[in-house]
């Protein structure tokens, strides 16, 4: 069984009454690196907590992150949060297909 580690990161988005909106990260293959930030905060599947102003109406781009694989394969992709998506979100990143050593990733 695995766990999804959450962590917190404070972003500089107005926080007038701030919700939380947490953000699950999920690789395919699984076990890629999470940066964000130019933090290193773990293994996918990962969770970020962002915080949004209480009433936001439209999507917000926070940080991108970054994931790499022990390959050393790497996808980057923006970040955003969307009020419709509700309180728990999911970012999917794939690796790329023309990376090399990819038996190396599925271990």
């Amino acid at each position: 069984m695995k766990f999804v580690a959450i962590a917190c990161a404070v972003l500089a988005l107005p926080s007038l009454a701030a919700a939380d909106v947490t953000v699950t990260f999920w690789t395919t293959p699984a076990g890629a690196t999470l940066v964000e930030s130019g933090r290193t905060w773990g293994t996918t599947p990962f969770a970020l907590k962002y915080k949004t102003p209480r009433r936001w109406k439209t999507c917000l781009t926070v940080n991108a992150v970054t994931v790499q694989w022990v390959s050393g394969a790497e996808s980057t992709t923006p970040v955003q949060v969307c009020p419709a998506q509700g309180k728990n979100q999911l970012v999917h990143l794939a690796r790329p297909t023309d990376a090399p050593d990819l038996e190396t990733d599925v271990q």
